[in-house]
């Protein structure tokens, strides 16, 4: 969400969000969320989420890879019984969808059956994975998508198993806590040499804002 410089500080995202209650209401949701990007600055959007209600539920890391490790072969994904519960009880509030990797859902029991066939481990260390296709210029490409919510104990030996997952043909979404980017990120550039942002991978981190329409 942008408003043009010239009609800044006039409310118009704030009456542009609002907005959009009616309609969620309508559509019989009880529940609206909102994820903006998050340069670690304070910003306009998030005083106008705060001034709707929205309370900040989770902030994520979110890169997206299209290049994979060398030599390090595709692992074997252990299935990991109610990953849904697992991440309610780490106290996170939200997942995101497989489509392209950067919608948000909130972790409720109406979602489980969804959540959970997507759970696995991965070096003992649970996983919501959850792959896809799509077609680009007449090609199918994969796409997989992971929430990654628990810390692994050694970021440079669990990150290039991790991106071995990337597809041949088409692109790997992790989702983590924002707190360990910069050890997620400095594991991916050493397993993949000369990883450049745009020449690889993509990173970004995001806040998640939310609100219980009444």
């Amino acid at each position: 969400m942008r408003v043009d410089p010239e009609f800044q500080d006039k409310g118009i995202a704030t009456r542009f969000t609002r907005a959009l209650f009616p309609i969620i209401r309508k559509a019989g949701r009880t529940w609206a969320g909102l994820n903006t990007l998050d340069s670690g600055k304070p910003k306009a959007t998030f005083r106008v989420m705060e001034k709707l209600g929205m309370q900040l539920a989770d902030i994520y890391a979110d890169d997206v890879y299209w290049r994979r490790p060398k030599q390090v072969a595709r692992p074997r994904l252990a299935p990991y019984q109610n990953i849904f519960a697992h991440f309610v009880g780490l106290g996170r509030k939200t997942i995101f969808h497989q489509h392209p990797g950067w919608f948000c859902s909130r972790l409720i029991p109406e979602r489980r059956a969804w959540v959970n066939p997507g759970g696995f481990r991965l070096d003992g260390v649970p996983v919501h994975v959850v792959r896809g296709r799509y077609t680009e210029k007449g090609h199918p490409h994969g796409r997989v998508t992971v929430n990654l919510f628990d810390r692994p104990s050694d970021f440079t030996t669990f990150v290039p198993r991790l991106l071995a997952l990337v597809p041949n043909r088409g692109h790997l979404v992790v989702n983590y806590a924002a707190e360990w980017k910069q050890e997620f990120r400095a594991a991916a550039r050493a397993a993949i040499p000369r990883l450049k942002k745009n020449r690889g991978y993509w990173p970004s981190t995001w806040r998640i804002y939310g609100r219980t329409l009444g």
